[in-house]
């Protein structure tokens, strides 16, 4: 298989980190996307035919120009990992949580996919992929977590 441009969301820590990883390691060149200024530290770690898109993909405008951005740091792009994602994780009921943190978790974990899969034609190469991530919770909602488990189904629908 030809080496590949890849972006993935959400690059510099956990599953996506681990992500980039397995992709750097199989000879495909990534651009790490996240809001952690230690995407910069990652992407050095990986090589130096990597990227680091440092985002904030709850801003629509940030989510909607990232595949553009990876395209032209990598030099093209074939493949898109939307992964970032967050959870309140603070055990509060629904009627607790803040509008702002739910609107917050509605816009990375389900809105900024849209907008990143809305921008994607224009950019990915011939045969171009884009791999959504969801959860288990998708399928069996969390209990304290329901603007997560609910944002998770929603990727799942789309």
């Amino acid at each position: 298989m030809a080496a590949e441009c890849i972006l993935v969301t959400g690059g510099a820590s956990g599953i996506g980190w681990a992500i980039c990883r397995a992709l750097a390691f199989a000879g495909h060149r990534v651009a790490l996307a996240d809001i952690d200024p230690q995407v910069h530290d990652r992407a050095r770690k990986l090589g130096p035919h990597h990227a680091a898109l440092q985002t904030d993909l709850t801003e629509a405008g940030e989510a909607g120009a990232l595949p553009a951005r990876a395209a032209q740091a990598l030099g093209g792009l074939d493949v898109i990992v939307n992964n970032a994602g967050m959870t309140d994780s603070f055990g509060r009921m629904l009627v607790d949580l803040p509008d702002a943190a739910f609107d917050r978790i509605v816009a990375l974990n389900l809105t900024a996919v849209q907008k990143v899969c809305d921008a994607a034609p224009s950019v990915l190469a011939r045969g171009g992929r884009i791999v959504n991530l969801a959860s288990g919770a998708s399928f069996r909602p969390l209990a304290l977590r329901g603007p997560y488990s609910a944002t998770k189904a929603g990727i799942v629908a789309l």
